[in-house]
């Protein structure tokens, strides 16, 4: 039997990671964060993709990875993916601390 392989949704992976954080509500994970409830729902139904600097703000405000956040996407966000690493690199030796760097932006 062949295994099929599972693809999620960068929506679906910020959805779960919320959770696991402890929000159980969009809204409660929204105010937190700072912006409007429904950006969280538009992120999490894959409607309205966040930009780079807010998956790697969401990473760290959840204290999880942005591999986490983007695990078994397609292929479509390689390239996502490879800017992300990048950008990453770039603020951990700016500042030292990526939470702060984020937090920067």
């Amino acid at each position: 039997m062949d295994t099929v392989p599972i693809v999620a949704t960068i929506g679906g992976n910020i959805r779960e990671a919320r959770k696991r954080a402890g929000y159980s509500k969009g809204k409660d994970f929204a105010s937190a964060l700072g912006v409007d409830a429904s950006r969280v729902s538009e992120w999490e139904t894959d409607t309205y993709q966040p930009t780079l600097d807010t998956i790697l703000k969401i990473a760290t405000f959840l204290n999880c990875s942005v591999e986490e956040l983007l695990a078994n996407v397609n292929e479509g966000y390689e390239s996502t993916r490879k800017e992300l690493d990048r950008k990453s690199t770039r603020l951990n030796s700016s500042h030292g601390y990526i939470s702060y760097a984020v937090f920067c932006l």
